[in-house]
C-alpha cells in the first residue's frame, strides 16, 4: 500500500538512505483514460498523444513499427509498441501534468528522486526519434522544475547509447 511505501521511505531515511523511483514520462498505457479519450478526434486529449491523420510510414529507431491505427481513425505514435502510446511532450498541458506527478512523489510521498525511463525518446523531430534538440530542452526544463520542488532531488536518465551521446545529457543544466 502507499502507507507501506511511505513507511519504507521513513525507515530508509532514518538509516541515511535515499529512495529514488522509476518514473516513466515518455508514454502511458493504451488503457490510460487520457489515451482512451484521445481516440476521439474531437477530444481535448487528442493532443496529449502524437496522432497523424495518415500513416507516416516510417519505422522506429531499431526498425520496429511505430505508427498504429486508432479505434476511430488516424494513427498514433508508440515507439515501444501499440500498448504504450507516446505522450506529446510539446503540449504544455501534458508537461504540466507530468510536473505535477513529479511534485506529488517528491513532496507528498517523500521520494528523493527519479530514474527517468527512456530518456532519449522524449520528443521526436519527424524521423529523428532519439536524442533530439527538443528532448534536451525538455529535460533541462524538467530538471529546473524538479530542483524548484526539491533542490536535493537526484535524477538519473536511462540513455542506452554511445558514450559520446550519453555525454550530451551531462552538459549544461540537464
Amino acid at each position: 500500500t502507499m502507507e507501506d511505501f511511505q513507511r519504507f521511505i521513513e525507515e530508509a531515511h532514518g538509516r541515511g538512505m535515499r529512495v529514488i523511483i522509476d518514473l516513466v514520462l515518455n508514454h502511458t498505457s493504451s488503457n490510460h483514460p487520457w489515451f482512451q479519450a484521445s481516440q476521439d478526434p474531437a477530444s481535448p486529449y487528442r493532443d496529449y498523444y502524437i496522432w497523424s491523420d495518415t500513416d507516416p510510414g516510417y519505422e522506429g529507431p531499431w526498425g520496429q513499427q511505430v505508427w498504429f491505427p486508432g479505434a476511430n481513425g488516424g494513427y498514433y505514435y508508440a515507439v515501444f509498441g501499440e500498448n504504450m502510446p507516446d505522450l506529446n511532450l510539446q503540449n504544455q498541458e501534458v508537461t504540466a501534468a507530468l510536473q505535477d506527478v513529479a511534485r506529488f512523489w517528491l513532496e507528498d510521498i517523500g521520494v528523493d528522486g527519479f530514474r527517468l525511463d527512456a530518456a532519449k525518446h522524449m520528443i521526436e523531430d519527424g524521423t529523428v526519434q532519439t536524442n533530439t534538440t527538443a528532448t534536451h530542452a525538455w529535460w533541462e526544463a524538467f530538471r529546473d522544475y524538479v530542483k524548484s520542488v526539491n533542490p536535493d532531488a537526484f535524477l538519473v536518465g536511462e540513455v542506452w547509447d554511445s558514450s559520446d551521446t550519453i555525454a550530451t545529457y551531462l552538459t549544461g543544466n540537464e
